[in-house]
């Protein structure tokens, strides 16, 4: 904070955040810095300058960022090895659709196991109220059976004169 930084025309120059920094050092805004640092740190010194010498814009970086791992290990070994652009954005590229595709399956399974529990919820509902209707029905004919024996016992003991 409060930092004096020398300007393009060689005068010191009062800048109070990171914000000013960056756009005095180096002509850009602070996203655009911040940007250029995890860039950076995702691939390492060597790697940063290949994908830099190589043109790699910022959608590439951000495909390969979405990339799982071990994906991720294949594009930078490219970047290592490459001589164009083309050839790096090309297997980004590849990688990306076939991870899609790969997500794409997922989701359909998903779906398909969704729509089988869905279905299970159901049949389980079905017969939970087969199972309640089967419970009152069981608990009439013992109250018929009981209300019988409870008649035949009252006409007993009033025949015995109890």
């Amino acid at each position: 904070k409060d930092l004096l930084i020398p300007g393009a025309d060689g005068n010191l120059t009062n800048v109070s955040d990171l914000e000013e920094a960056c756009e005095l050092l180096f002509g850009k805004t602070y996203r655009t810095c911040l940007r250029i640092a995890q860039k950076y740190e995702s691939l390492g010194p060597e790697l940063f300058e290949s994908a830099e010498r190589l043109g790699l814009r910022r959608k590439d970086y951000q495909a390969l960022q979405a990339l799982p791992s071990d994906d991720q290990a294949l594009i930078k070994t490219t970047i290592a090895e490459a001589t164009d652009r083309d050839s790096v954005t090309d297997l980004i590229g590849e990688l990306t659709e076939r991870h899609a595709k790969k997500l794409a399956e997922k989701d359909r399974v998903i779906a398909d196991l969704g729509q089988k529990v869905e279905l299970k919820e159901r049949r389980i509902q079905v017969l939970g109220e087969e199972r309640d209707g089967l419970k009152e029905k069981l608990i009439g004919m013992t109250l018929t059976e009981d209300a019988t024996r409870k008649v035949a016992l009252e006409k007993r003991n009033r025949a015995l004169g109890v």
